[in-house]
């Protein structure tokens, strides 16, 4: 017996038990009372206002999820060959009243019905969705002021009961795109019900230029003959009365297509941004009722059911960047275009998981063992190797471990070797945080037991040791004159025995020296020396970046690598390549907020001219928009380019010479401003500049180098102690 279809008022019986325990009811019914939820915000008063603006963004996710639980069922039918009953339509089956929505009912103060998304079910076929993890759940907001919505990740899970007999929903490609067209109308009936009559007939002059059907063209071979004809003129589909003899005149024939449909595109544009929906919606929705269709199709129309999956994935992982549009105001001379930055995530690496798993397994393995190890990365600037490490931080933090960081400058009155010196003295002020009293008073005995009389040099090397005693203890003995002058054997020995008593497989830390193309022998011996005593030291994890474009064959990275293999000490190197061109088109899409899959054309020109390099790429894409190649158009609420003048664009060969050119066309301020900072090498501390801001020669530092931290040439850490 063949199922029914889910009334509007109730929904028939199924054989299949509920996925789970929350309330079914009807797509239908379900999308009416999210648009009176919606409704219901011009209705309240200022006070609770906010809170409904939240919600507001919450019903958003929602309906998104849904969207995507429907993505996920058409794709399981296309991918498992689900057959439907013959008497069935293709339209019934995308009908709106072929769904219906599983909610779990809570109660909240603000919204009401507050429904939560738990799965979506579909009568034929008869399928049932389970979302495991909504992007919702949880969390919703940032603890900060700005109500940002925080995407999670989305599983879903299936059941079905297959039907013996009846027809396969996908024959061939073409059938698949005319079924993105049949779900680009459930879209519509999601996101905005008012512009659904802008997509659902076919015959309309819609969509960017939808040729509209007739019977076959008289002068089906005049049209034949020309190009244009042969494009838009095919038998059974044709232009009444309207078919062009040549290119000129089809020309004329489009035009009048684009700008029939200009207004109802700009009329549906605005219902959308009016419910808060990015230009990404709408992209998605025109292009969904897009597809499928004969004649003028946009080349950004769905082809596939998979595309609409990613896409809808990526509205719930990143909602505030696809999912909610922000306003904008028009740049001064300019009606259409708005000044904006791009929203170039700050530490997010792409195509980089491989060689994150890597760090982290050589991290365990020391953790696990004891055994020390050394792991160097090396690659050309900008490639991401610090930004590669930095992400391993905190998961080693969070797992028990201790991380210290340092990087050698190439411009530094400090010897080399005090920048090692500087890790360790890092590293005491983690011993002192992270350790309970009766901890510490373990280690300030041990501390006591090994050095001896010799106390003092330690204080002397590593000033914040003295700070791991605790003011009960009699460290009288730490003051006392140190007579004799501390050679560099000594300090390295004295390292050795500071390590000892520190380092222990419970308490695995990690060392990170960036730039070592600037280290010296004496610098990298003493790293070797902390690593090399395996007999007293354990759990040290020593990690190493330095720009292999940047060094002499005889430069003392080569010995210490060559030291630490004779001392048998584990050493992994990895060479660090630019990203691949997938991982480029991923950081351009967030750049722009655009689906990646509409701006493939740009990320590969961009990959070609900097061969992925990360830096050069970000350098390169805020290049072209200062010079407004790539602008943010008002009117179409997104970015904006064109691909053939990117692609002939002449750039610089390297990224130094592209932050060169950028650097000498900043403000005679900023510039001197980025002078006095390089004066105190690669990080000056707020109070510095306070105190510099204080001289009638210097009172200007400050705004010019918040004008240098926007333009990207400095960043703010630790941003209350310094830039």
């Amino acid at each position: 017996m063949d199922p029914k279809l889910i009334s509007r008022d109730a929904l028939v019986p199924t054989p299949v038990p509920p996925v789970g325990r929350g309330t079914l009811t009807t797509l239908q019914k379900w999308i009416e009372s999210e648009f009176a939820f919606v409704r219901m915000q011009n209705q309240v008063n200022s006070s609770i206002y906010h809170q409904y603006a939240r919600r507001k963004k919450i019903s958003m996710l929602r309906r998104t999820t849904v969207a995507y639980g429907m993505a996920e069922l058409f794709r399981h039918i296309l991918e498992n060959d689900i057959s439907t009953p013959i008497t069935t339509t293709k339209e019934q089956i995308f009908s709106i009243d072929n769904f219906a929505v599983r909610v779990l009912d809570f109660t909240d103060e603000i919204v009401d019905p507050g429904w939560e998304v738990e799965g979506v079910e579909m009568d034929t076929p008869h399928l049932s969705l389970r979302i495991i993890a909504p992007s919702f759940s949880g969390a919703l907001f940032d603890k900060g002021n700005n109500d940002e919505m925080v995407g999670k990740k989305v599983d879903v899970e299936i059941s079905v009961r297959k039907y013996e007999e009846g027809f396969s929903l996908f024959q061939n490609r073409g059938s698949e795109m005319r079924f993105c067209h049949l779900f680009g109308r459930l879209l519509n009936d999601i996101f905005s019900p008012s512009i659904r009559h802008k997509f659902n007939n076919v015959t309309e002059l819609d969509i960017g230029g939808t040729i509209p059907k007739a019977k076959c063209c008289e002068k089906s071979q005049n049209c034949a003959a020309s190009p244009f004809g042969e494009f838009i003129c095919k038998k059974q589909q044709s232009l009444t009365d309207l078919c062009p003899q040549n290119f000129e005149e089809g020309e004329i024939f489009l035009n009048s297509v684009r700008k029939k449909s200009t207004h109802k595109e700009q009329e549906a544009i605005s219902s959308l941004f009016d419910l808060g929906f990015s230009s990404c919606v709408w992209d998605m929705v025109k292009n969904f009722s897009a597809s499928g269709l004969t004649g003028l199709c946009p080349d950004e129309a769905y082809s596939s059911i998979q595309s609409a999956c990613e896409d809808i994935r990526l509205l719930l992982l990143d909602p505030e960047r696809f999912l909610y549009h922000d306003e904008l105001k028009a740049a001064p001379g300019n009606s259409d275009h708005a000044k904006t930055p791009l929203r170039i995530p700050k530490n997010k690496l792409y195509g980089r998981e491989k060689e994150i798993s890597i760090i982290s397994d050589s991290f365990c393995r020391v953790a696990t063992t004891g055994v020390c190890e050394a792991f160097l990365i090396r690659g050309w600037s900008g490639c991401g190797k610090s930004s590669l490490v930095a992400t391993t931080f905190e998961p080693i933090r969070v797992a028990g471990g201790y991380v210290v960081s340092r990087k050698f400058e190439e411009i530094s009155s400090v010897n080399p070797v005090w920048t090692v010196m500087a890790a360790f003295n890092d590293l005491c002020i983690l011993i002192k945080e992270r350790n309970s009293d009766e901890e510490l008073l373990e280690i300030q005995d041990e501390l006591i037991r090994v050095f001896g009389i010799n106390l003092p040099k330690l204080v002397r090397v590593l000033p914040n040791a003295e700070d791991i005693f605790s003011p009960q203890a009699s460290t009288l003995h730490l003051y006392r004159k140190v007579d004799s002058e501390l050679t560099f054997k000594g300090l390295c020995f004295a390292i050795q025995c500071f390590m000892s008593v520190i380092s222990a497989k419970s308490r695995p830390i990690m060392i990170f020296l960036d730039d070592l193309q600037w280290a010296d022998n004496m610098a990298l011996g003493l790293i070797h020396a902390a690593l090399s005593d395996a007999s007293k030291i354990t759990g040290i994890f020593f990690v190493g970046g330095y720009r292999n474009n940047e060094i002499q064959e005889d430069h003392a990275i080569f010995s210490f690598i060559d030291n630490l293999e004779s001392y048998q000490i584990g050493t992994t190197k990895l060479d660090l390549d630019g990203m691949e061109e997938q991982d480029v088109n991923m950081m351009i899409s967030d750049a722009l907020a655009v689906f990646p899959r509409n701006c493939r054309a740009l990320s590969s020109a961009l990959f070609q001219k900097t061969r992925g390099n990360p830096l050069f790429v970000i350098e390169l894409l805020e290049s072209l928009v200062k010079r407004k190649i790539i602008q943010y158009s008002l009117r179409k609420r997104r970015w904006v380019w064109d691909d053939a003048e990117v692609s002939g664009e002449e750039i610089a060969e390297n990224v130094l010479h592209l932050l060169t050119t950028k650097m000498t066309a900043l403000p005679p301020g900023t510039l001197e401003a980025l002078k006095v900072a390089s004066c105190f090498g690669s990080q000056i501390s707020h109070l510095t500049v306070e105190l510099l801001c204080k001289s009638p020669c210097y009172e200007g530092l400050k705004v010019a180098l918040d004008e240098a931290i926007q333009e990207g040439f400095l960043e703010r850490v630790r941003s209350s102690e310094q830039t």
